[in-house]
C-alpha cells in the first residue's frame, strides 16, 4: 500500500539513483587509491629497519607506536621521525624502556626522558645558598646546623630593639 507522498517522489527518487550511480564510480576510486596508498604503508612498515636499537629496545619502540597509534594515525614520516628520536636519546645515554613507560604513562605525543626526583621537587633544606654561604664566611662558629637559630635570635632581637635605646 502506497501513501500519498511516495507517489509523487517516485521521479525524483529515480533521477537521484541515477546521478547516485554516476557519481558512484567516481568515489569508487579515491576509496582505492586510498586503499592502495594504505597497503603500500603496511608494506613499508614490515621493511621498517630498527638498526641500532637492541631488542628490549625495538619493543619499546613498538609500544609507542602502539601508544600513538591508539590517538592519532601515525604516518611513515612519523615514525621515521621517531626513530630518529630515539636514537638520539640512546646516543645520550638515556633508558629508552623508561622513556617510553614515562611517555605513555603521561599520554605524551613524544618520547621524553624522565627527570630525577631531586631535580622536580623544590629546593632540599640542606641545598647550599648563596646567602648562607656569605654568613658562615663572615661569622664566626656558625654553620648549617645552627644558622637557624642565629638567624632567629637576630629577628627577636631586631624586634626587641626600640628606637629610644638607639637601634633604629
Amino acid at each position: 500500500m502506497k501513501n500519498k507522498h511516495e507517489k509523487n517522489s517516485a521521479p525524483a527518487r529515480d533521477s537521484f539513483c541515477k546521478k547516485d550511480q554516476s557519481s558512484m564510480s567516481a568515489k569508487k576510486r579515491p576509496i582505492l587509491v586510498r586503499s592502495l596508498e594504505n597497503l603500500k604503508e603496511m608494506l613499508n612498515f614490515s621493511q621498517f629497519k630498527l638498526n641500532g636499537l637492541e631488542e628490549a629496545e625495538q619493543e619499546a619502540f613498538q609500544r609507542f607506536i602502539a601508544h600513538r597509534e591508539g590517538r592519532t594515525k601515525v604516518t611513515w614520516a612519523m615514525k621515521r621521525a621517531l626513530l630518529k628520536r630515539f636514537l638520539e636519546l640512546k646516543a645520550e645515554g638515556a633508558d629508552l624502556c623508561a622513556c617510553v613507560d614515562l611517555s605513555v604513562r603521561r599520554g605524551y605525543n613524544d618520547v621524553y626522558v624522565p627527570t630525577p626526583k631531586q631535580e622536580r621537587g623544590r629546593a632540599s633544606k640542606t641545598q647550599k645558598t648563596p646567602l648562607f654561604e656569605h654568613l658562615i664566611a663572615s661569622y664566626e662558629g656558625l654553620n648549617y646546623q645552627n644558622i637557624e637559630k642565629a638567624i632567629l635570635k637576630a629577628f627577636e632581637f631586631v624586634a626587641n630593639a626600640s628606637p629610644q635605646k638607639g637601634y633604629a
